[in-house]
């Protein structure tokens, strides 16, 4: 297996970082490997096997990486696919200074201390604002506060610090699952993402759900899907169609009904009412 240094890496002794958009076809695998830099990876078309620490773990559109040095991997795409990935190295020293500033107890990016390395599957929205980001890096000259500017909004893009406030009575398990209860792949899951993060039967929680909460599960998730929907119609401009999918409805219809009941115009309308300006849309 080959080990890649940083010092081989770059192409020059005042090289940063570096950012790559790869295009790996199935013919061309990426083979198994190990490196002392850090990298971040998204997926941007394509799927298939994302070989990583003896573990085989499928990768698509949207799926993000945060590899740590030492961690191994490799990709093979699936039969007549070309997974097209944004491949972002960062040397160890800046993930040190990075840890030493803002996240030293924080098993967290780069700094996980689990087996297999952080991931996050990205919603239609930030798969597309990353997207863009990455253009715009991969054209700019090398500075210490592009990168800065880059890795900070990536950190606080995917950063799930626990902010809901909980009833103090509220049982631990509970208490932890609707703190994280507004994340988009909790979301797109619905009762099911949910009951998984409580780690109870579902009957179980639904019961003291509404025990404890005065309403059901259902209406709970409801409300913070909405509450999703209503802040990406209007701080992006990414189609309705994929933000209906993004908090998990799978019918646009539901979805428009649900959103005019609670906000008094339907997606598209309460969009052009509250936006600067509008740009062309599905």
């Amino acid at each position: 297996m080959k080990v890649f240094q940083w010092k081989n890496a770059r192409t020059g002794p005042h090289e940063g970082y570096r950012l790559h958009k790869a295009h790996i076809p199935a013919r061309r695998p990426f083979p198994y490997h190990g490196h002392d830099f850090g990298e971040f990876f998204w997926t941007l078309e394509g799927r298939g096997t994302h070989e990583v620490n003896g573990q085989s773990i499928s990768v698509q559109k949207g799926d993000a990486y945060f590899i740590r040095p030492g961690d191994c991997h490799g990709f093979r795409p699936a039969t007549g696919q070309t997974m097209i990935q944004y491949n972002l190295v960062v040397p160890q020293e800046k993930l040190d200074e990075l840890q030493q500033r803002y996240f030293q107890s924080r098993s967290v990016f780069f700094w996980h201390q689990g087996t297999i390395p952080q991931s996050f599957r990205l919603t239609h929205a930030q798969l597309r604002r990353f997207e863009l980001a990455g253009d715009d890096l991969i054209r700019k000259p090398q500075h210490p506060f592009t990168l800065d500017h880059f890795l900070l909004n990536l950190f606080g893009e995917l950063f799930d610090e626990p902010t809901a406030k909980v009833d103090p009575s509220v049982p631990d398990w509970l208490a932890n699952a609707c703190r994280q209860a507004h994340r988009p792949d909790v979301l797109r899951n619905g009762c099911e993402g949910f009951i998984a993060l409580a780690g109870r039967s579902p009957e179980h929680v639904s019961r003291v759900f509404h025990q404890m909460m005065g309403q059901t599960l259902n209406q709970y998730l409801t409300t913070l899907r909405l509450q999703y929907a209503e802040r990406e119609l209007v701080s992006s401009n990414t189609p309705v169609i994929e933000i209906a999918m993004d908090c998990g409805y799978t019918s646009l219809s539901h979805f428009y009904k649900l959103f005019a009941e609670r906000y008094g115009a339907p997606p598209r309308r309460y969009r052009m009412e509250r936006w600067l300006y509008q740009t062309p849309e599905e």
